[in-house]
């Protein structure tokens, strides 16, 4: 008998999905992480798709940052192994069985199905019949009676849905326009999971407006700034507000910016300097001035070129910047004695060396004439 070989030429436009990730994960996860997660696992076995975080932020129209933050999330759910290199940057993504879940634990089983009536079976045997089905109350086991099936933080409980709907018709009204789904699952996770307050969001957007922004896509970054940085008050907010101000005008006024306020590209340069480079205002104003001194142009291009070089040397201060001075000073002239481009006349200790190593030469003018015109008259009287 021939050995068949069987090949298939049909693949299945289907992405298989977990009911433990439907009863247990979902409900209690953020929807954007859901997103991130279905859009990977949609992926997971197409072998001729490549994908990168900038995709996945295009394609679900977020920021990398907030794609990055949906992996780890998995990742600590044991959903996500991850493979980081020496710059821990993710460059391996393995989906992962995740831990074992409790029958207790799982939402399916807050839906069940019970007898109305002991009516037996149209088709039902006669043994059925032996048996008689008597209803009896349903009494939950013991170890799913102290905790819900799916676990809430007590803060959660303090937020109702009309405070909710408040920060979305301020956000509305603020920004003019009617928001979109996302966005509010946006407001959503930084209401419910990162519990930031009604007031403090609002003074958020309203801050955040005044300054000429009204992209939901800043407002959303300078929320996650804030919360990684511990803000959770509207005083710790206005001092904040108050410093990125303080910030502003220093550059204004040393660039010699008048008639005018910073443009939205320069600001997101001084907010990648402070929130980024992490860089003092002392720094930023040293190469405001050098800027000026070298260009004569307010161009925040060069001046991120300069922040930019002393980030990757590692400036923490003014000296750190100091100390940089004199080591290019340094390698410059080293590299001047290598070349031979160094000027030897320019340095005080070589020009006196030269007069002493040089004799003078001793030519007196007067008599060179008298013995020319001596010659001339002998050539005439011969």
């Amino acid at each position: 008998m021939n050995t068949l070989i069987l090949k298939n030429k049909f693949r299945s436009n289907a992405t298989l999905l977990t009911n433990d990730f439907i009863d247990v994960h979902m409900p209690k996860a953020n929807g954007e992480f859901v997103k991130v997660y279905l859009f990977l696992l949609r992926h997971i076995d197409n072998l001729d798709s490549i994908i990168s975080v900038p995709t996945i932020a295009d394609r679900l129209n977020n920021t990398e940052k907030d794609i990055i933050r949906a992996i780890k999330y998995w990742e600590n759910q044991g959903l996500l192994s991850l493979v980081r290199d020496s710059d821990e940057n993710i460059v391996n993504l393995e989906f992962s069985p995740g831990p074992i879940i409790p029958q207790s634990e799982k939402v399916i089983e807050t839906i069940s199905v019970t007898p109305t009536s002991a009516t037996p079976m149209p088709t039902a045997p006669a043994p059925v019949a032996t048996t008689p089905i008597t209803p009896t109350p349903a009494t939950p086991p013991p170890s799913a009676a102290p905790e819900p099936p799916i676990p809430f933080k007590p803060y959660k409980a303090k937020k109702t849905a009309e405070e909710y709907k408040a920060v979305v018709h301020f956000t509305e009204m603020v920004l003019g326009r009617s928001i979109t789904s996302s966005e509010t699952e946006s407001i959503s996770y930084l209401f419910y999971d990162l519990d930031m307050s009604s007031d403090l969001f609002e003074y958020l957007v309203g801050s955040c407006v005044d300054n000429g922004n009204r992209s939901f896509a800043y407002i959303y970054k300078v929320a996650l700034e804030w919360h990684d940085k511990g803000i959770r008050t509207v005083e710790e907010a206005k001092f904040e507000s108050m410093k990125f101000n303080k910030i502003y005008s220093t550059v204004i006024k040393a660039l010699g910016i008048i008639n005018r306020g910073l443009t939205k590209r320069e600001i997101n340069y001084i907010d990648k300097w402070i929130n980024h480079y992490n860089f003092c205002i002392e720094i930023i104003e040293e190469a405001c001035n050098r800027t000026i001194e070298n260009t004569s142009q307010p161009r925040f291009k060069y001046l991120d070129g300069i922040l930019k070089s002393w980030h990757n040397s590692g400036v923490a201060s003014l000296e750190d910047v100091h100390k940089l001075d004199k080591q290019h000073s340094k390698e410059g002239l080293n590299e001047q004695v290598a070349t031979g481009k160094y000027n030897s006349k320019s340095s005080p200790k070589n020009s006196s060396k030269t007069k002493s190593n040089y004799e003078k030469r001793e030519f007196d003018y007067d008599t060179f004439t008298d013995d020319q015109i001596k010659a001339r008259k002998a050539a005439r009287n011969s």
